[in-house]
């Protein structure tokens, strides 16, 4: 990840507070006093009960992402899901209803749809307007979360990164991170996805995405490729004051070769995906953007640099070579391998959620508590 430098995109924050899970509930928001969520987002009235003002906000933010999200949808859409949903599996709700100016009519979509959004607006909420939150650290929190939404897109690279948190023993996200998963997905069925459930949203989303592999499999041209990054990142800046930045991408051992490996795949695109990263880069730095420097890279994980004596001539030299590691990717066969293990995966998801921090103007400090940047 790329050294984070101070900025005054949102300027010097007042020191954010970290939640203290063991007072009663309604527990402080995470990043309270941040960029993420001010303190006078929180509208309070100190003349009212301060537990049925936050119950009463959270359940009206719950009400109004629902609201954006069944307002894409066409009237009739129930009888529609009742008719294709049983056709194949997997069919998706949210991308088969939605209708807007570039899609005027429903039609059936088929694909695993992961949404923490989709998870929440249906969500049951306790008396304090909190709910049962499987990805944060403060695993029961407000269905309220700032004034701006923090967004992880991806395909399968980065789907549930999270794993196993009993067996890898990982805490859990400080702050709340969206996360709209889609297997298999090409980077235009990622833009359809966010259109579907955050295209009307009313506040900015800050989106990064980590999607693109599935693309070149599918034989597409580069051109083709930015194009589809392209209308993506004009689907998330359609939502006005939001941000869209891309991850560069890992290089799988079935679709690259690399100096220092001993075999070469059969379809090598290599020099595609290195110049898909470069392209990515470009995207990001557009009109100089501040947080280009801060998304974190992914296409040196799962590499290794062997260093090899070549003769140069009379001498003997050493060479430093990148090879792939083959124990930081999930698959047992070169020719099959596409995803990084868990454990690598855990390492992305955990920078994303630090580029998220670091934006706001937030990092945990040693002792797990709150500071500015």
């Amino acid at each position: 990840m790329a050294e984070i430098e101070e900025d005054d995109t949102y300027g010097r924050m007042p020191t954010a507070l970290m939640p203290n899970i063991r007072r009663p509930p309604p527990t402080i928001p995470a990043a309270i006093g941040s960029a993420l969520y001010p303190l006078e987002s929180l509208h309070l009235d100190r003349s009212k009960p301060i537990e049925i003002q936050m119950r009463l906000s959270a359940l009206k933010i719950q009400k109004h992402e629902k609201h954006w999200v069944e307002s894409t949808k066409q009237p009739g859409y129930i009888h529609f899901r009742t008719y294709y949903e049983h056709e194949k599996l997997n069919y998706c709700a949210v991308c088969s209803e939605g209708v807007w100016r570039d899609q005027p009519e429903m039609r059936p979509i088929y694909h695993r749809h992961i949404s923490s959004i989709q998870y929440r607006i249906t969500a049951t909420a306790n008396q304090h307007g909190e709910y049962v939150c499987p990805t944060c650290r403060m695993t029961v929190h407000s269905l309220k979360s700032g004034i701006r939404y923090p967004v992880i897109l991806t395909s399968s690279t980065l789907n549930g990164w999270q794993g196993t948190r009993s067996l890898n023993s990982y805490p859990g996200d400080e702050i709340h991170v969206d996360q709209i998963s889609l297997p298999g997905a090409k980077l235009k069925d990622l833009a359809l996805a966010f259109r579907a459930e955050l295209g009307f949203s009313y506040k900015p989303v800050d989106v990064v995405v980590i999607a693109g592999l599935n693309n070149i499999i599918s034989g597409q041209s580069l051109e083709e490729i930015v194009f589809e990054a392209r209308v993506l990142k004009k689907t998330v800046l359609s939502v006005e004051g939001s941000t869209c930045m891309f991850c560069t991408l890992p290089l799988p051992p079935m679709m690259t070769a690399l100096e220092g490996d001993n075999s070469t795949p059969k379809n090598d695109k290599t020099d595609l995906l290195n110049r898909l990263n470069t392209q990515l880069k470009e995207l990001n730095s557009e009109k100089n953007h501040p947080y280009a420097q801060r998304v974190p890279a992914f296409h040196t994980f799962g590499l290794k640099k062997t260093s090899k004596v070549e003769k140069q001539g009379p001498n003997q030299m050493w060479a430093s070579k990148p090879r792939h590691k083959d124990v930081c990717w999930r698959e047992s066969s070169k020719s099959t391998m596409l995803h990084l293990s868990d454990s690598v995966r855990l390492r992305m998801g955990r920078s994303l959620t630090r580029y998220f921090m670091g934006i706001y103007g937030i990092l945990p400090d040693r002792k797990d508590r709150w500071k500015s940047i």
